[in-house]
């Protein structure tokens, strides 16, 4: 991974902020070992593609379009390695908000879960409208593939602001980002390229 150029759709997005943990906790210096290249998001796939990067680092669905429409290998995610069996992303508020909007932030917290719960109970519904109303580049219908069902418990409403460690909250699948490459391509004996892409990491 040293002095690999990875593309991803910001400087500080996401997925750059999710991968640079990847990195640090593998002994690489996410600012110094690697350069994040910052292109258009629809681009990201294209530019690995083209040669002009290394590694691509992208949200799903469009890092799984991505790995599929250019055959390229996963290789970290942030739901195996380091972030298995963890909260990908939270709620948040300072203090002072906390204390002047405590029963509105406990309502969206549950809303929250209920909203994730429905999700994990109802992903063909779901997908199905995901579809049509995000209609996200290069997603193909197909059946809901995993485990959607929440990795752990939600942090009980009336703990908010204790200081006491946050439990596990809702996470599906769709929440997760990707960092990718290519596959190694060799050419075949008809002289039209075939792919050897193992399973790696993504």
């Amino acid at each position: 991974m040293r002095g690999k150029t990875i593309a991803t759709y910001g400087i500080g997005a996401p997925p750059q902020v999710a991968f640079q943990v990847t990195l640090a906790k593998n002994g690489i210096d996410p600012e110094t070992d690697v350069t994040w290249k910052p292109v258009p998001f629809d681009l990201v796939g294209e530019t690995v593609d083209r040669g002009e990067a290394d590694l691509a680092a992208h949200l799903d669905p469009w890092a799984y379009s991505i790995e599929k429409k250019f055959n390229f290998t996963k290789i970290a995610d942030t739901q195996t390695g380091i972030y298995e069996g963890t909260t990908c992303c939270v709620l948040g508020a300072n203090g002072p908000f906390l204390e002047a909007n405590r029963d509105a932030l406990r309502r969206l917290a549950e809303a929250n879960i209920e909203i994730h719960e429905y999700v994990a109970s109802h992903p063909g519904e779901v997908a199905k409208w995901y579809l049509v109303a995000l209609n996200p580049a290069g997603l193909r219908p197909g059946r809901p593939r995993g485990d959607h069902r929440r990795t752990g418990h939600a942090q009980p409403p009336d703990r908010a602001g204790t200081g006491r460690p946050v439990q596990r909250a809702s996470e599906v699948r769709g929440s997760s980002r990707s960092l990718t490459r290519p596959p190694i391509r060799r050419p075949s004996p008809s002289g039209s390229r075939s792919t050897c892409s193992p399973e790696a990491l993504l």
